[in-house]
């Protein structure tokens, strides 16, 4: 065993020594934060004053709908937030403009599954009923043949001979995570083959839009006032 002197000096009356191999040095662990559209501001809020506002950059990609703040910028362990805004789960499960079908049955369990996205129980209770309710009709229609041999050949047809389903309904839901509820139209496309429906809204479109700029520009805005030194760069 290796014999080591030590001498204790101030008053010391015990020292204690440990063996054994030491902790290894660990690199620094960056912040990595993602977050809905408000998390930059947020974060300013409350560690402008611990932040050196000149070494920081903000980048902002309206079409991805992202800000992005980057701390220490000349640092390979650089600190970032990113604040976005993202469709929200009540919204995006009703497949709005996407151009996906349902079968009239699956829409109407569908509904009835997801009333409390409507403004009432009762509404969405009605067009689940209708839905259900449907009737299709199958012919057989026979149609000459085009090369005027007189062959003929057998087509089937499917008619809706009874139908109550409205041709639009309203939704009460969030379109984004973090956004408040909203109110829109959405229409009903029934295909004339295979009667499957699916949902469309150029009200929505819109909204969408308009919530993009107005939600950017909010944040944008607040984080000029928080922290006027950092910089703001649109892609």
């Amino acid at each position: 065993m290796e014999t080591i002197n030590v001498t204790v000096e101030g008053g010391v009356k015990t020292l204690e020594i440990r063996q054994g191999k030491a902790l290894e040095l660990k690199e620094p662990k960056p912040v990595s934060i993602h977050g809905t559209i408000d998390s930059v501001a947020r974060w300013l809020e409350k560690r402008v004053d611990v932040i050196t506002q000149l070494k920081c950059h903000i980048l902002v990609n309206r079409a991805d709908m992202k800000i992005l703040l980057v701390m220490d910028e000349t640092n390979h362990y650089q600190d970032w937030v990113t604040g976005s805004l993202e469709m929200h789960p009540d919204f995006k499960k009703w497949n709005i403009n996407t151009g996906e079908g349902w079968t009239t049955k699956q829409l109407s369990e569908f509904v009835k599954m997801n009333r409390s996205c409507f403004e009432s129980k009762e509404v969405a209770m009605k067009l689940s009923k209708e839905l259900q309710d449907i009737r299709v009709k199958v012919e057989k229609e026979a149609e000459k043949s085009d090369n005027n041999r007189g062959d003929y050949k057998m087509m089937i047809a499917q008619k809706v001979i009874s139908s109550s389903i409205p041709e639009k309904f309203y939704l009460n839901v969030p379109i984004f995570k973090g956004q408040p509820a909203k109110r829109f139209e959405v229409e009903i496309y029934i295909s004339p083959d295979s009667y499957s429906c699916s949902f469309v809204s150029p009200e929505v479109n819109d909204i969408v839009h308009n919530l993009r700029e107005s939600a950017i520009d909010e944040q944008l805005k607040r984080i000029e006032e928080i922290a006027p030194e950092i910089v703001i760069i649109e892609e």
